[in-house]
């Protein structure tokens, strides 16, 4: 699990940077490396994540943890707004293609 920590220290500074950088009226710039940053570190963490999946299943809490998390996405999936919300973004996504 220490594994998934080198991405967010090695990342994290980037919220600094980008925060001086739209503070100094850079604000397309500093928007840019705090998305990129962000989805670079989303990106390695979830790597790593489906790399290790098995032996972090391995880890009671952890299995733990991650089954109530599956039934909140489950839950969540099965709420009629949300049924709604992805049966429009659908629709939208057929029209403009």
């Amino acid at each position: 699990m220490a594994l998934f920590i080198v991405p967010v220290v090695l990342l994290e500074p980037v919220k600094p940077v980008a925060a001086y950088l739209t503070a100094t009226g850079h604000v397309v710039d500093g928007l840019m490396v705090l998305i990129v940053g962000e989805l670079l570190k989303l990106l390695l963490i979830e790597r790593l994540f489906s790399v290790s999946r098995d032996k972090l299943m391995s880890i009671p809490v952890f299995a733990w943890c991650y089954d109530r998390f599956c039934q909140g996405q489950d839950w969540v999936a099965s709420l009629q707004a949300w049924q709604l919300m992805r049966r429009w973004s659908s629709n939208a996504k057929h029209a403009v293609q």
